[in-house]
């Protein structure tokens, strides 16, 4: 097929033959590959969510994402699952809108307006709404206001919806106090732990039960086959250097999207973070310590030096040093402390769920648009990258003429000026998660004859691969000798385990029949109070199952089961189950029956959103846009 493809390259039907596949094929990634503005991802009742517009709401719920968990990797959120939860969030807003029409639900402009202006964040210092300030913080966020007012309008309606579909419920004084006595009640054991490493050497393994384990297991030992790949790489990133952007373009550009390198007000900041301690009952001491902190500070102590001695957070081996922050990065106190306070001022104690801080504030960086010199190679990067996009089918053209002609890569690659990438020996499991090959692509490549080019193109997010096999080799069984290590390990982790629970067992039935830790030679800990509602046991980790016993035992009673934790076994003796004095249910007693009605609430709605979504004819047009 390759020989007749080289021949029909310069042919009318070849050309077409790329153009549908690019049609068909190609869509937006996160660095904004291009698609067709009619992109259809999936319909809902016969109507389309375009493509275009999920890359919207993903590219935001994407930037979110990292910004909460900068060290999330690409990989990551692919394994998360964000594009479907993003598709299913759509698929619901839809639905749930077309709801909200069906019965009648509007938000009249006055509500909408009153609705708006009544939102802090547009106050100006008097706390009244500032038309301009509006204006600059959309523009700064890079919306319109007739978005930012349509998605107000429908997150209102959908507020709207949810008040009619819940307006029902009610619950009984028992739910209230059941839902209370399940998330407050406490509980405190005394344990004793017996160690799996303990009794590996009490063991030993033959020969004739490592080959039996071995003969029995041996496709735990199996190497699957693995293939090596010569490719050229077609996307924004790998074009974008080959690109000439010039002054002319870069400063058309700035002048056109100035709004964009508009910088808000930030300010560099070093804190004190003292933590209050579950014995300092509100605070008080941690407050007190705070307080004489910033009394020697007064005084002419270096702030930097007592946070290093007194800082209980991790910039305190920085001096407090948080560098820049701008508002929205910080809780809400410390943000309004922070954004109070003049160049070289320092306040507080300010307390946060973090405990009382001391700020002080070193510089401050008001709000400013940054010049064309500040932003210029940005902008060089993000028009290399645009003209890279447009170019890439250009790209595409020129390096299938040049190996379907030459039937070699490197040609292709000198010809053009692009980078030739050559793998290691990948297992298929391995192409597909790092090189992100279809599975479909990847089976194919792995049926190829060595140093042959795959037929096609391989689409790949935001672009293509030309690839080309240079070697393999076969599946095979890892040798007796070559793991040998390997099963004594886990036969002798498996023997150990058997009599660390015997053992357990044994003396877990003494304990229940009245001997004492003492008489049996036995010591135990006693863990820290802990709530049933969280599972996790201070100095364990997390166990539903002892949890669920514990809520079932008696004070003073050793429980009837053996538990592992990881190479630990367990024995665990109920010393205190309680709930907080009655005085603070009585107190936080309104607080609770408004969470019990709102989680019946939560639960009413989403069975209502399920039974609306099994009625909806929901299609998946485009699923290679979910699977890239």
């Amino acid at each position: 097929m390759l020989d007749g493809m080289r021949r029909k390259t310069r042919t009318w039907g070849i050309k077409v033959l790329f153009a549908i596949i690019i049609l068909v094929f190609v869509f937006w990634g996160v660095g904004g590959f291009r698609i067709s503005k009619r992109g259809v991802l999936a319909k809902v009742n016969g109507e389309p969510i375009l493509v275009k517009d999920f890359f919207k709401v993903y590219q935001s719920e994407y930037d979110r994402l990292l910004k909460q968990r900068p060290n999330l990797s690409s990989e990551d959120i692919k394994k998360l699952g964000l594009k479907k939860m993003v598709l299913n969030e759509m698929i619901n807003q839809r639905l749930l809108l077309k709801k909200a029409e069906d019965l009648g639900i509007v938000i009249p402009d006055e509500k909408l307006r009153e609705k708006i202006t009544s939102m802090n964040v547009f106050k100006n210092k008097k706390k009244v709404f500032d038309p301009n300030r509006y204006k600059m913080i959309l523009v700064a966020n890079n919306i319109t206001p007739m978005e930012f007012e349509s998605l107000v309008k429908r997150d209102m309606r959908l507020k709207e919806l949810k008040k009619y579909i819940t307006s029902s419920v009610t619950v009984t004084d028992k739910e209230v106090r059941d839902l209370y006595d399940f998330v407050m009640r406490q509980g405190k054991i005394e344990y004793v732990g017996f160690d799996i490493k303990d009794f590996l050497d009490k063991v030993s393994v033959s020969d004739k039960e490592i080959k039996k384990y071995y003969a029995e297991n041996k496709d735990r030992f199996k190497e699957p086959e693995r293939i090596q790949l010569r490719y050229i790489k077609l996307t924004p990133d790998v074009l974008a250097p080959l690109m000439k952007v010039s002054d002319k373009e870069i400063e058309k550009y700035y002048n056109e999207n100035r709004s964009k390198f508009f910088e808000p007000e930030q300010r560099h900041i070093r804190h004190i973070l003292i933590r209050i301690k579950k014995q300092d009952k509100g605070g008080v001491e941690a407050r007190k310590l705070a307080l004489s902190i910033l009394e020697k500070i007064k005084n002419g102590a270096d702030f930097a030096k007592m946070a290093k001695k007194y800082s209980q957070g991790p910039s305190a081996t920085r001096g407090g040093d948080i560098g820049w922050i701008k508002k929205g990065d910080t809780v809400k106190p410390f943000e309004d402390l922070a954004f109070s306070l003049k160049k070289g001022e320092v306040g507080g104690p300010v307390k946060t769920i973090f405990g009382y801080h001391l700020i002080k504030v070193e510089d401050i960086k008001k709000a400013h648009y940054q010049s064309l010199n500040e932003v210029k190679d940005k902008i060089r990067d993000i028009l290399a990258r645009e003209k890279a996009n447009d170019n890439i089918e250009e790209f595409l053209d020129k390096v299938l003429d040049t190996v379907f002609s030459s039937n070699n890569l490197q040609d292709a690659g000198n010809k053009l000026s692009l980078p030739i990438m050559t793998t290691k020996l990948l297992s298929k499991s391995e192409m597909i998660n790092q090189l992100h090959i279809k599975p479909d692509d990847v089976e194919q490549l792995f049926l190829m004859e060595n140093n042959k080019i795959y037929e096609t193109p391989i689409i790949i997010d935001n672009g293509y691969m030309i690839v080309q096999k240079i070697k393999d080799i076969p599946a095979r069984f890892k040798s007796l000798k070559e793991v040998s290590d390997q099963i004594v390990e886990i036969l002798k982790k498996e023997k150990a385990a058997n009599l660390v629970r015997k053992k357990a067992e044994s003396l877990l039935s003494k304990l229940k029949k009245g001997s004492s830790l003492k008489t049996l030679k036995l010591i135990s800990k006693e863990s820290d109070y802990f709530r049933f509602s969280s599972k996790d046991i201070p100095g364990l980790g997390s166990n539903g199952r002892i949890v669920r016993d514990l809520m079932l035992a008696r004070k003073g009673e050793w429980l009837n089961s053996v538990y592992r934790f990881g190479d630990k076994f367990i024995l665990v003796k109920v010393l205190d189950t309680k709930l907080p004095p009655i005085d603070q249910w009585n107190k936080q007693k309104g607080f609770w029956k408004q969470m019990t009605e709102q989680r019946k609430k939560t639960i009413l709605f989403n069975e209502f959103l399920n039974s609306i979504r099994h009625k909806a004819k929901i299609e998946i047009v485009n699923r290679e846009v979910l699977e890239n």
